[in-house]
C-alpha cells in the first residue's frame, strides 16, 4: 500500500513544541487549483508552514510563554516518488520537515534572555483517503 497524498485540510503534528491554537500555520504555496482529490487541491513540491509569534509554546519559554518570532518549517516530498502534480512530487503522510529553531524567552534571574527550542513538523493525516501513491 502507498502513502496517502496530502490535500487541502491535511493534518500536521509538531514535535518539540506545542501549538496554542489548532491549525495556526500559514501554509504556502497554495495547493494545486487544477489537480484535486475529493474536491480538494493536492500539495506538491516544497511546502512552507509559518507559525506567527504567539502560536507555539514550550516549557523553556518561561518569560514569553510562546514563540517571539515567526517559526518557519519546510516540508519536501520524501515518501512519494511516483505521483507528480504539475511536475512536482506530491506530499504525503509521513513527510517531515528538517529541524527548525523556535525562538522564545526564558527567565534568567531577574531578566529575560532569548532561548531557542528545536522542533519539526510532520504530515500525519492526508485530508483524504482515496488516493495513495508510492
Amino acid at each position: 500500500m502507498g502513502v496517502f497524498v496530502a490535500v487541502q485540510g491535511f493534518t500536521y503534528t509538531l514535535s518539540g513544541v506545542t501549538e496554542l491554537a489548532p491549525r495556526s500555520a500559514v501554509i504556502t504555496p497554495a495547493p494545486s487549483a487544477t489537480i484535486k482529490v475529493g474536491g480538494k487541491g493536492v500539495y506538491r513540491g516544497a511546502l512552507t508552514l509559518t507559525f506567527p509569534p504567539g502560536t507555539l509554546a514550550s516549557p523553556a519559554f518561561t518569560a514569553s510563554a510562546a514563540n517571539t518570532a515567526p517559526a518557519v518549517f519546510t516540508l519536501s516530498s520524501s515518501k512519494i516518488r511516483t505521483y507528480y502534480v504539475e511536475g512536482q512530487p506530491a506530499l504525503g503522510v509521513g513527510d517531515i520537515s528538517a529541524q527548525g529553531m523556535v525562538n522564545g524567552s526564558a527567565h534568567t534571574g531577574y531578566a529575560a534572555a532569548p532561548v531557542t527550542v528545536p522542533a519539526t513538523v510532520a504530515i500525519t493525516a492526508a485530508g483524504q483517503t482515496k488516493v495513495a501513491a508510492s
